[in-house]
């Protein structure tokens, strides 16, 4: 079957693997939609690994359910792309990210196992999720980066109600409904469109959302005239690689 493999830096190809095969163990997937990820940007941007089938976050159908009794052909799934031990004592403390096998034979991210960059692949039974009926193949596919943004929630043990602040790519996200002062943390805040640009020494900024108006980070190299401000969070600051 085709796929689309790296090939070089920023650079890719249409390359023939084969079809996964039926072991009576592992669900084979019709891939429907893959997403990409910040690593796979970086892969594309190193051309390393040469050959590797991309698409750790996708979903599908089932081809073939494998030992999965309550699934069945045609169920729509996802999965989550690891493959940890079981075993070690990352696993066994709820840990599997740091389990040494995790990584090694991971779907999409290794090249033992293509990822929902090919028409199907072959999972781990105990991986694969079903898809509610109410949840889109779209949906679906964003559950794996979904689930690590709502883990870093829950480490960092945000509420309902609680005020936070989200970064992406210096971009804020969110209503700023207050505007407090931190030394060291400045930013140039214009009252006129509500944007702030970080200072060009500076790499995160806080603040606390208390006042009632949009805030959005410009790009740093925007110039516009500006009233210095410095922010600052007691609260929560998140950042995120895309939104």
């Amino acid at each position: 079957m085709k796929s689309v493999a790296i090939k070089g830096i920023k650079e890719f190809e249409i390359k023939e693997i084969d079809e996964p095969i039926s072991d009576g163990e592992n669900v084979i997937i019709e891939i429907t939609k893959s997403g990409i990820c910040g690593s796979d940007i970086h892969y594309w941007d190193m051309g390393n690994p040469v050959g590797l089938v991309m698409g750790h976050e996708f979903s599908g159908k089932v081809v073939d359910p494998g030992i999965r009794a309550d699934l069945k052909t045609g169920d729509r799934v996802t999965a989550l792309p690891i493959s940890p031990c079981g075993k070690c004592s990352a696993c066994l403390s709820a840990n599997p990210q740091y389990c040494s096998d995790t990584w090694t034979y991971a779907i999409g991210l290794s090249l033992d196992n293509p990822g929902g960059l090919a028409p199907m692949l072959k999972v781990r039974s105990d991986m694969v999720l079903k898809l509610p009926s109410t949840m889109s193949f779209e949906e679906g596919a964003l559950v794996e980066p979904t689930a690590v943004g709502y883990h870093a929630i829950n480490l960092a043990n945000i509420k309902v109600g609680d005020k936070v602040m989200f970064s992406s790519n210096d971009q804020v996200l969110g209503e700023i409904v207050d505007v407090e002062i931190l030394p060291s943390r400045t930013a140039v805040f214009n009252e006129s469109t509500k944007k702030y640009q970080i200072d060009e020494n500076e790499n995160y900024i806080f603040c606390r959302f208390t006042v009632k108006a949009s805030g959005y980070l410009n790009d740093r190299n925007e110039a516009f005239a500006a009233n210095k401000a410095v922010l600052y969070s007691d609260e929560f600051y998140l950042e995120t690689t895309s939104l």
